[in-house]
C-alpha cells in the first residue's frame, strides 16, 4: 500500500540531494542518520521517512519543507486524510497547502 507514494518522496528527496551542495554523508549527519546507507534507502523507496525526519532532511537538502511533509503523509497515510489535514491546518499555519475550505453558513462575508 502506498507504493506509488512512497516513489513520489524518493523521487523528490533524490533530485534535491543531488542538487545539495552536501555530500550524501554530510546530509545524513545533518539528518541524524546512522549513515548515509540510510538516506540512500531513503532515495530509493526502500524505506519510508519518518515524520519526525521531515525538517531536518528538508533544512539539510534546502527544499521546501510543506511540499516534502505532504509528500510523507502521503506515504504514510490515506489520501482523504492527507486532504482532511490540509483543509484543517493550512487556514491556521499556512502549512499544508491545499484546497481553501468553503465558509461556515454562519460566516459573515468578509470574515476569515
Amino acid at each position: 500500500m502506498f507504493t506509488e507514494q512512497k516513489f513520489a518522496v524518493a523521487k523528490f528527496i533524490d533530485e534535491n540531494v543531488k542538487r545539495s551542495p552536501l555530500t550524501a554523508a554530510e546530509i545524513a549527519l545533518e539528518c541524524g542518520f546512522r549513515s548515509e546507507k540510510t538516506l540512500l534507502a531513503f532515495r530509493r523507496a526502500e524505506i519510508r521517512l519518518p515524520l519526525d525526519k521531515v525538517a531536518p532532511l528538508a533544512d539539510a537538502i534546502e527544499c521546501n519543507k510543506s511540499e516534502l511533509l505532504t509528500l510523507v503523509l502521503k506515504s504514510w497515510f490515506p489520501t482523504d486524510v492527507v486532504e482532511l489535514l490540509q483543509t484543517s491546518l493550512a487556514p491556521a499555519t499556512g502549512v499544508l497547502k491545499g484546497p481553501r475550505s468553503t465558509p461556515s453558513r454562519n460566516m459573515v462575508v468578509g470574515e476569515s
